[in-house]
């Protein structure tokens, strides 16, 4: 089950929504207006880890090749 970010295009907010089926077309309303116009917002995400041998947490500074 999928988690997407919406942002409202009335009020601005930016949320997430568990969706349990994302091939529907379903209006997301917004938790913040309740308007029924919002748009789908390409989110990233984050990984923490040992890449490289290096100190737990401290994959931010390995260089990789």
């Amino acid at each position: 089950m999928p988690i997407f970010e919406y942002a409202c295009e009335e009020c601005g907010t930016t949320f997430e929504r568990l969706t349990l089926r994302p091939q529907l077309v379903v209006p997301t309303p917004c938790p913040q207006c309740g308007s029924t116009q919002t748009a789908k917002v390409f989110s990233t995400f984050s990984t923490q880890g040992n890449a490289g041998g290096g100190a737990p947490g401290n994959a931010g500074n390995v260089a990789f090749r």
